[in-house]
């Protein structure tokens, strides 16, 4: 009787055991169900929050399709006006008269005479885009040598810059592309002649040669933009040894002003009406590539923009020329301005 009572009292506590088991993992699964149910409930939240998002989101853009930073979209209002770096606006009425375009013809009047062929070489530098330890440039032109494009300059760029330069120059200003006050430029002029050139600047009221002007004025920058009136008929020896001399007193009247030494700008041939016959892209082409040496030579700067009018022939492009092949059509300065604008300086 004894071993009976141990056996049904050990097989009672053993069924007891498995009933508490089976009653804690009843319990736990309840509890696993519980905690889903509510991270449910709580991600259901969640999405109802973040569709009631999307839709204010959604609403806000929908009102914000109707306005750019403030102004209403309906108030802007486009304009076809072409506005010059001096703030003066031009309109496509600017005609290609004598005043915009200049007139003159490209004579022998000073008789310089040099038999000297023009020689040249395909040798070019260009800025450095970096300087290891020195704050980052607004634009990579920080050496000396050809010009690399950058960005487009800002608005205040040309306010301390001289121009100068001959008829393309003066009509450069005349429409607008860059102001009146910093532009000294005469038409029908080569370089030759104007290291004497006499003028009067209305800023600082000084009359003089331009070597006067600039160390008076000691501008930021100065813009060469002569020698289409003698690259026909002056040797290259003299040529370049007046141009040098052109360079040496602008340095010396403003040693801290950048100057800049403009290509000579493409001609068409077919069209010129000047008689010249020396007067073509090829021996434009080979001065250009010594006024780059003379830049390289000096620590100046070159600016090369003749490929933006030049057409497959090699030849000014129709679009950009005035009619006579030498001067240019209102969109041929624009294209010229602009590429000024393209290639800033630091």
């Amino acid at each position: 009787m004894e071993n009976t009572h141990s056996y049904k009292n050990r097989n009672y506590k053993k069924k007891k055991r498995q009933q508490e088991i089976i009653i804690n993992l009843v319990s736990l699964i309840m509890v696993i169900v519980a905690v889903f149910i509510i991270i449910l409930n709580i991600s259901s939240d969640d999405d109802v929050k973040s569709a009631d998002t999307m839709v204010n989101l959604a609403e806000g853009n929908k009102n914000a399709e109707n306005e750019i930073g403030g102004i209403p979209v309906g108030d802007i209002k486009a304009t076809e006006d072409t506005t010059g770096s001096d703030g003066v606006t031009g309109n496509e009425d600017v005609t290609n008269g004598e005043k915009l375009t200049g007139s003159e013809n490209i004579t022998n009047d000073e008789n310089i005479t040099d038999n000297e062929n023009t020689q040249g070489s395909e040798a070019e530098t260009t800025g450095e885009t970096s300087v290891p330890g020195v704050a980052v440039k607004e634009y990579n032109n920080v050496a000396s040598g050809k010009l690399s494009e950058t960005k487009y300059v800002s608005n205040d760029y040309f306010n301390n810059a001289l121009f100068l330069g001959d008829s393309r120059t003066v009509a450069l200003q005349a429409n607008s592309f860059i102001p009146k006050k910093n532009t000294f430029a005469v038409n029908g002029i080569s370089h030759v002649t104007y290291l004497t050139q006499q003028f009067t600047d209305e800023v600082t009221g000084v009359t003089g040669d331009i070597f006067s002007i600039v160390r008076e004025r000691k501008p930021d920058k100065i813009y060469i933009a002569l020698g289409v009136n003698g690259v026909a008929f002056i040797g290259t020896s003299t040529f370049l040894k007046r141009y040098e001399e052109l360079v040496d007193g602008l340095m010396e009247a403003s040693p801290e002003s950048k100057i800049i030494v403009q290509c000579i700008l493409p001609v068409n041939e077919q069209n010129y009406t000047g008689g010249n016959p020396n007067l073509n892209n090829n021996t434009i082409d080979n001065m250009n590539k010594e006024l780059l040496k003379l830049a390289e030579r000096k620590g100046i700067f070159y600016l090369d923009i003749s490929y933006i009018l030049k057409d497959e022939n090699n030849r000014l492009a129709k679009a950009y020329d005035s009619g006579d092949g030498l001067h240019f059509s209102f969109t041929g300065y624009s294209a010229v301005y602009d590429g000024i604008c393209r290639h800033g300086i630091d």
